[in-house]
């Protein structure tokens, strides 16, 4: 059974996925039979792999975009460049 959700890779279950989690996921690499989410099975394919640490990669990634605000951010074009893109176009036009 695959497991999914927003934070399955928070194996420590504090509420986000960090490096706390990553430390867990070290610890107990290469469980191959009976793994659960708390000792790093983030898939739920009951193994401690490098599918799970993905899934840990993922996760983290996206919670320190959130944290940081990457994730709002979009860039807007300057007014004065626009402007001047403009009047260029409207004075070489034939």
């Amino acid at each position: 059974m695959m497991v999914t959700g927003t934070t399955v890779a928070d194996f420590n279950k504090d509420g986000d996925v960090d490096t706390l989690d990553l430390a867990i996921w070290e610890a107990n690499y290469g469980t191959a039979l009976g793994a659960s989410m708390g000792i790093g099975d983030a898939n739920g394919d009951r193994a401690v792999n490098g599918a799970d640490f993905m899934a840990w990669q993922r996760q983290f990634i996206g919670s320190q975009a959130v944290k940081n605000g990457a994730s709002a951010q979009v860039p807007e074009p300057n007014s004065w460049a626009m402007f001047i893109l403009a009047l260029a176009l409207f004075v070489i036009r034939p």
